[in-house]
């Protein structure tokens, strides 16, 4: 009985970081230009499985950048890409950098064009990312695709550096929580329930 009650709340102990999932803001910053228009924001829905990243500029050079962190692996998304005109082979910087201080990359990578970001945090290895009118191999939004898949737990920083055109802008990121497995799920619901029997036999 004594083990059985240990081993029960042993398991559930185990299961809680795996059970919700919560996006924290650690801290945001932009620069560029003498303007309020040239920024960052961060929006977290109200269950903390998705959170929203939008970087907006109307003068460059532009760095901006968010620093954030996630209790449970996730997905990140490139959601949209909005020059201030549509013209062809604009594109921009997008940098992801983990707690080790590695940068990530997928796509067409270049190691130098956010080299001159005005933040270290920003300052390295950046993935290209345009709109749909690109015409280059650059990143493209894609709501359905994430650009980079099952990122582990942890703090990240991303960020985006224009150094010259599009003079003004918009680029949107969301991350979403990868969904806990049915089978933790299962067994989860499985603890509670044999839980709640005991609890009743011992009444």
């Amino acid at each position: 009985m004594t083990f059985m009650k240990t081993l029960l709340g042993a398991t559930a102990v185990a299961a809680l970081p795996f059970a919700a999932s919560a996006f924290t803001f650690v801290e945001g910053m932009s620069t560029g230009g003498q303007t309020v228009t040239n920024g960052v924001a961060m929006g977290i829905d109200p269950d903390q499985n998705e959170a929203d990243f939008d970087f907006f500029w109307d003068s460059t050079p532009y760095t901006g950048y968010i620093t954030f962190s996630s209790d449970r692996a996730f997905d990140l998304y490139f959601e949209n890409y909005i020059p201030n005109r549509a013209d062809s082979g604009q594109f921009s910087g997008l940098t992801l950098r983990d707690s080790m201080g590695n940068f990530l990359q997928n796509g067409e990578a270049d190691a130098n064009f956010c080299g001159s970001a005005e933040f270290d945090v920003v300052s390295g290895p950046c993935n290209l990312v345009t709109g749909q009118n690109g015409e280059a191999d650059y990143l493209k939004p894609d709501t359905d695709t994430p650009i980079f898949a099952k990122l582990s737990a942890g703090t990240y920083t991303i960020g985006l550096y224009e150094s010259n055109r599009p003079v003004g802008g918009s680029a949107d990121f969301r991350v979403s929580a990868v969904p806990l497995p049915a089978g933790g799920l299962l067994l989860v619901s499985a603890l509670g329930g044999m839980g709640l029997m005991r609890r009743r036999k011992s009444a």
